[in-house]
């Protein structure tokens, strides 16, 4: 759907640059000729008549309200005479709004993007496939509707499973405790056990094994860094603060790790 209405945004931005053009030429300080009013009318009457139901099916209704303001001040405008100012105004405006609706919809998760993956070759029971396809539910639900740090702490949690689940694939899980990067006490140097191990341990041991690329352990431990903005106070020691932009670039990359996750079972 996302494609779908890129096209439509693309096409009222060009009407909308055009008429701004158009306007910002005329001399007198108010638009009052028929002919002006008219054109000026057009851009709410395609958007209110044609284009906004379309968009709507792809975008909230919050995203819109800028949007659907402006427009009716320009309809309401055009029935009287009105300020030049105060059409160009509207229109710089509504560029503004319609680009961030833009990039909006380019950067929007698909339906398709927030469908769980197959879980039966890392999993064979039943019931936990159905644990980790409602948690994958959950953490798309979060970042569907802008809550990036829920997201990102879910997708911690996910990936962490996902991570402990192929090691329980190995033939001989002893193997999961010779690599390099297998955490060790610290007293006695022996392999901790793995209910002992964190996020970052699995994604070493998971990068060590080849199950994920170098790419994706490096963003992987940025999930693993993030997550721990949980803690209100380390989030204001460090001045961070997550935004959507965040949580959809790391959903993505959190879903390709996904994959490799899944994918290393059949090599």
């Amino acid at each position: 759907m996302t494609t779908s209405i890129i096209p439509i945004i693309e096409s009222l931005l060009k009407i909308n640059e055009k008429v701004l053009k158009l306007t910002m030429k005329g001399l007198s300080p108010q638009v009052g000729s028929t002919d002006e009013k008219a054109r000026l009318r057009t851009l709410p009457l395609t958007w209110f008549q044609k284009e906004r139901i379309n968009v709507s099916q792809f975008c909230d209704e919050e995203e819109l309200a800028s949007i659907d303001r402006i427009y009716k001040e320009i309809l309401e405008s055009s029935e009287r005479r009105t300020r030049r100012k105060v059409y160009i105004d509207n229109l710089k405006q509504l560029k503004n709004d319609l680009t961030k609706l833009r990039s909006y919809a380019l950067t929007k998760p698909t339906e398709n993007d927030l469908e769980p993956p197959d879980f039966s070759p890392l999993i064979s029971d039943k019931i936990m496939q159905s644990i980790l396809e409602r948690r994958w539910d959950e953490a798309a639900k979060c970042i569907k509707v802008n809550a990036p740090l829920a997201g990102i702490v879910m997708m911690g949690g996910l990936l962490e499973a996902l991570l402990l689940a192929r090691l329980l694939t190995l033939d001989n899980t002893d193997e999961a405790f010779k690599k390099k990067s297998t955490p060790k006490d610290h007293k006695t140097g022996k392999a901790l056990s793995l209910k002992e191990w964190g996020l970052r341990d699995f994604i070493n041991v998971a990068h060590e094994f080849g199950w994920i690329t170098q790419t994706g352990k490096d963003v992987s431990e940025v999930v693993c860094e993030y997550r721990n903005y949980i803690h209100p106070t380390k989030e204001l020691r460090h001045n961070i603060s997550l935004d959507e932009g965040d949580s959809r670039l790391l959903w993505d990359v959190f879903r390709s790790i996904a994959r490799q996750v899944i994918l290393s079972t059949s090599k």
